[in-house]
């Protein structure tokens, strides 16, 4: 388990926004966040980021979980370009090759072979590490992702600056897809895609190594993208297994059987 959301409460003045939920997330879990305007989804979801603190209740997670959120405060530098910004994300791996370019500089112009030897060794474990971690493949994941959000081989060297707020957002959203951590948080992220970008980021989410949290009203979207919907409503968060429309059909059940009690007590208390 990643994470596990035990009889969290939030008010905001004299106004309960959540009361007395609990929910959880598996590794893997792939979880569409919906509900009206105002049921308090992006509250929950800085409280899973660690942003905002529950008022009863706790929120535990997972010792060492690394956790991405794409929020409003992007915290993009404007001089920098799209490409270097979103290449930021991988830092780790461009500074891992930084040393293994020193390391061959050392190794050809060193002379004593007890040196070199410990060079190469040294060298060999970097260069293992750095194949596991994906460090060939940084760059053309890094233009491929930016491609598939909509950005075309011109754009890539524009200025942050120069971007409009959607774009910065999707600039934020690259960087975020690439870092990869075990639990993504998104808030609305279609509202700044189009349709192309849309259909990549479905494909790519229903690949995601990780687990997800998706707030969307997208219902076509949803659809392709969850295992699990959770719905926001009366101050409460209901959990359904399955897709959007596997939802839907647990809905209409539940509204019905709610429906048919009602009706079976009415009838009881008309016959007393």
């Amino acid at each position: 388990m990643l994470l596990s959301i035990n009889h969290v409460g939030k008010h905001f003045g004299a106004d309960d926004i959540f009361s007395d939920v609990t929910l959880s997330v598996e590794e893997r879990a792939h979880i569409g966040f919906i509900g009206a305007n105002g049921t308090g989804k992006s509250t929950l979801m800085k409280m899973i980021a660690g942003m905002m603190e529950p008022d009863s209740g706790n929120i535990t997670r997972k010792y060492g979980l690394t956790l991405g959120y794409l929020h409003q405060d992007l915290g993009l530098d404007d001089s920098c370009s799209i490409l270097e910004e979103t290449l930021k994300a991988s830092a780790n791996l461009i500074a891992e090759e930084q040393q293994l370019e020193e390391l061959l500089r050392q190794i050809e112009s060193e002379q004593d072979i007890a040196v070199l030897t410990k060079l190469n060794e040294t060298y060999h474990q970097k260069m293992e590490a750095f194949q596991d971690g994906k460090g060939f493949y940084y760059q053309s994941m890094t233009l491929g992702t930016l491609k598939g959000l909509g950005f075309t081989e011109e754009e890539i060297n524009r200025k942050i600056a120069q971007l409009s707020g959607g774009q910065r957002m999707r600039v934020a959203l690259a960087k975020l897809l690439i870092s990869e951590p075990e639990l993504l948080l998104l808030d609305e992220p279609t509202n700044y895609l189009d349709l192309s970008s849309i259909s990549w980021l479905e494909t790519y989410l229903s690949q995601y190594p990780g687990a997800y949290i998706v707030v969307s009203h997208d219902r076509y979207f949803l659809e392709k993208t969850a295992n699990t919907i959770w719905e926001a409503e009366d101050g409460t968060v209901k959990r359904y297994r399955g897709n959007y429309s596997a939802y839907v059909r647990q809905r209409e059940e539940n509204e019905y059987a709610l429906q048919r009690a009602y009706s079976n007590q009415r009838k009881y208390i008309k016959r007393q």
